[in-house]
């Protein structure tokens, strides 16, 4: 039997299998719970708090890839060593390398980019069960010679790069078709009852786990279907595996039966419930939002997106300091992470707010690493004053901060080059060039200067000369690595990570952490599977760049009480109350669906013909991008802002997303939307840093002296509001603390102003 549950986000899907779990183990009926990979940590400790301690015997919170290994045991089955990331990228450019003259299409020198690519593709062939026997014989079918030459080359590149993981390793994407074949013949899970949720698609191979399961099991699938949803634009996707679930069962001739929990039960405002109706049917025109505008739904837009973290902030310390929120509350999920890291994270770092950015760290931009590649830069192209400065700036060299700076100037201003760096003589040209009068206090100074440039240059020069003299030549990789490894062993790498792992005000202490084990594994497989292969430093470089940025350093919550950032299309959380959604501009959120594929649309269009279905096509995607919007817009249970701005953080205009208008057009236009500007000054002020940030950018006006005033009144603040100097208003006289209260009128009880109330606050 297979039991469809569908219903509108916050329908009570999930509590109605956690309700069904709970009912089995009564009976004594045992159970899966099938969640995506990133959930299912959090639904570990959520069914461990709800379940009995005996529960482990007979239920277990399971994802499709540890189904595989717990199928694998227990049929007998050994699982072998999978290919990883790391080895697939290596794998995959040895095979478009070894292959790159015998291509007719795809013939070009591998590198990073083309290599991602180009595994992103196998593998979703894979996931729609093509072989590559199948592409072989359809490129001699084809009548279109250019796409017959495109079939053939991934045909050609598929059973290469097969055959070189299978001398090494158990292929990834392969344990599904072993599971499947093991499920059918050993039925491991006769009379359970497997629970699957929060999934809106499932791959060709996954249908045909579900499909062996049901052979002996109980299936209970969730689905989050939107009211009316034939009419909504973001439904095709959800639709689409509604009709896959249904074929599936009709297949295997057991029962099918649907349960349709509703719409969202959670107690959302009227225009957010209105909103989330109807703001992806394809009529939404004709529909108008009648009642009052709520303060539960904000719409706010700002000149660029620094000014929305920093409205986001003061948001959030606002309810937590006047409504007793808890940070754990709050959620803000873009579109695109990636857009605002660097940004988000440090506005809320600024004002002291615990967050958690969902998001792996790259492992080749983190600064460790970047002093690897800016060391086989200066070594392979001669010592270039960037390539050596870049060095200095990654912080692994011993070398402090200042020393540093004071190189910078100093090779800026000879323009050192080349050999200048290491030859030996000592630098003895004066730091600030020509033209200087050099008296007695300069002379010492440039004596000071030159002697501590000198002694760092001699401190981070050795162990590049040494890398230099041993890398002029091709060699083996093997030699490569050992090198490499002599190199890091010079310059202490291991004791500086292990001392930034210690560091445990830096929220990438995690990271740093298991730094050195990626790196040692990244050698390894290089060892293992390129070791005999000769190439020059450059390129060896190049391939362990390219291998480093495959691999992703996630890491876990440091706080229990933070807030959540994470991306719209990954982010699998529980619901919060309140949620901001930031970056609601065109193309970014909801994001545009790119025919990036293996195959373009018309392309897929003549396979079609053939039967062969190689991706989903671009309507299905661009349903998956709107359905993710409106999934992070119904995760809130009380506030929802929806945030958008002007310009990019690189000051190029934008236009609101599609989202945005349709939301303007359904709410009319007389619901408020807040313009960011001045007039909304004291409301992003909730913390010292904000205050004081401000007051440097408020002189001469009314707004700054009402914050030098207030702030005076602090003598732990007194310092830096002097040491500002703010004009004060064209006026020779301070306003008075009671004249600066005025122009911040407030409604907190015990305090007569905002600003009173984040300097009386514990979390500033």
């Amino acid at each position: 039997m297979l039991t469809l549950i569908v219903g509108d986000a916050g329908s009570g899907k999930t509590t109605y299998l956690v309700n069904a779990i709970l009912e089995d183990l009564k009976q004594g009926i045992p159970s899966l719970f099938i969640v995506p990979e990133q959930k299912t940590v959090t639904t570990e400790r959520c069914m461990a708090d709800l379940l009995p301690p005996s529960s482990c015997l007979t239920f277990e919170v399971t994802n499709f890839t540890r189904l595989c290994d717990t199928i694998f045991r227990r049929c007998g089955r050994l699982a072998g060593d999978v290919c990883d990331k790391v080895a697939e990228q290596l794998l995959m450019w040895r095979t478009m390398s070894e292959l790159s003259p015998l291509l007719t299409s795809l013939h070009h020198r591998p590198d990073a980019a083309s290599v991602m690519s180009m595994r992103a593709t196998i593998r979703e062939l894979h996931a729609h069960k093509l072989t590559p026997s199948l592409l072989k014989e359809l490129a001699e079918h084809l009548s279109d010679k250019t796409l017959a030459d495109k079939v053939g080359d991934y045909a050609l590149i598929w059973s290469t790069y097969d055959a070189l993981v299978s001398e090494h390793y158990t292929d990834s994407q392969s344990r599904l078709d072993i599971a499947t074949e093991l499920l059918s013949i050993h039925k491991p899970f006769a009379g359970y009852h497997i629970y699957i949720d929060d999934f809106s698609s499932y791959t060709l191979q996954e249908l045909d786990v579900m499909k062996a399961l049901l052979e002996t099991c109980n299936l209970f699938v969730t689905l989050c279907m939107p009211p009316n949803a034939q009419k909504q634009l973001c439904a095709d996707e959800v639709l689409l595996t509604q009709d896959h679930l249904a074929q599936l069962a009709s297949q295997k001739g057991c029962g099918f039966q649907k349960v349709d929990l509703g719409e969202n039960k959670r107690a959302l405002c009227p225009p957010l419930r209105f909103a989330l109706e109807h703001l992806w049917r394809i009529d939404y025109a004709s529909h108008s939002y009648t009642g009052e505008a709520d303060d539960n739904l904000v719409l706010v837009e700002t000149a660029e997106p620094t000014d929305a973290c920093h409205y986001i902030a003061a948001d959030i310390l606002r309810r937590v300091q006047t409504e007793g929120a808890r940070f754990s509350d709050f959620a803000i999920v873009c579109g695109n992470t990636a857009s605002y890291a660097g940004v988000l994270d440090m506005v809320l770092e600024r004002n002291h707010i615990p967050f958690f950015f969902s998001r792996p760290a790259e492992t080749a931009s983190l600064e460790p690493l970047k002093a690897i590649f800016a060391a086989y830069n200066i070594v392979c192209h001669g010592w270039q004053k960037e390539d050596v400065v870049a060095y200095l700036k990654c912080g692994m060299t011993g070398v402090t901060p200042s020393v540093c700076d004071e190189l910078e100037l100093y090779a800026e201003t000879w323009d050192l080059q080349g050999k200048r760096w290491y030859d030996g003589a000592s630098w003895t040209m004066g730091p600030d060039g020509y033209g200087t009068p050099f008296t007695k206090g300069r002379r010492e100074y440039t004596e000071a200067s030159l002697a501590r440039m000198n002694e760092a240059r001699n401190l981070f020069v050795a162990p590049l000369r040494d890398l230099a003299s041993k890398t002029r030549e091709e060699c083996s990789v093997a030699n490569h690595i050992g090198t490499l490894t002599e190199f890091l062993l010079a310059i202490h790498m291991p004791e500086q990570l292990e001392a930034k792992e210690k560091d445990k005000h830096n929220p990438m202490s995690q990271v740093y952490g298991q730094l050195w084990d990626t790196l040692c594994d990244a050698l390894d497989t290089m060892h293992k599977l390129l070791s005999d292969v000769t190439m020059t430093a450059e390129d060896f470089a190049s391939i362990l760049k390219m291998l480093l940025s495959a691999k992703d350093l996630g890491h876990l919550p440091a706080h229990v009480d933070e807030v959540t950032i994470g991306q719209a299309a990954l982010l699998r959380s529980e619901s919060v109350k309140h949620v901001y959604l930031l970056g609601a501009c065109e193309g970014e959120f909801p994001g545009v669906a790119k025919d990036d594929g293996a195959f373009t649309e018309q392309e897929r269009t003549i396979l079609l013909d053939y039967d062969v279905i190689t991706s989903d096509s671009l309507s299905i995607r661009a349903a998956r991008e709107l359905f993710s919007f409106r999934r992070a817009m119904a995760l809130t249970e009380e506030s929802l802002t929806i945030l958008w701005s002007r310009a990019t953080t690189t000051f190029e205009a934008v236009s609101p997303s599609d989202a945005v208008l349709r939301l303007r057009t359904l709410l009319g236009s007389g619901y408020p939307i807040i313009y960011l500007d001045e007039h909304f000054m004291p409301d992003l002020i909730w913390s010292y840093g904000a205050a004081l940030e401000r007051l440097g950018q408020c002189k001469g006006t009314e707004m700054g002296e009402a914050l030098r005033a207030v702030l005076s009144e602090t003598p732990v603040h007194r310092g830096a509001v002097e040491a500002l100097a703010t004009p004060i208003c064209n006026s020779s006289q301070s306003l008075s603390p009671s004249v600066a209260h005025k122009l911040f009128p407030s409604d907190l009880a015990l305090t007569q102003t905002r600003i009173n109330a984040f300097l009386r606050c514990p979390f500033s």
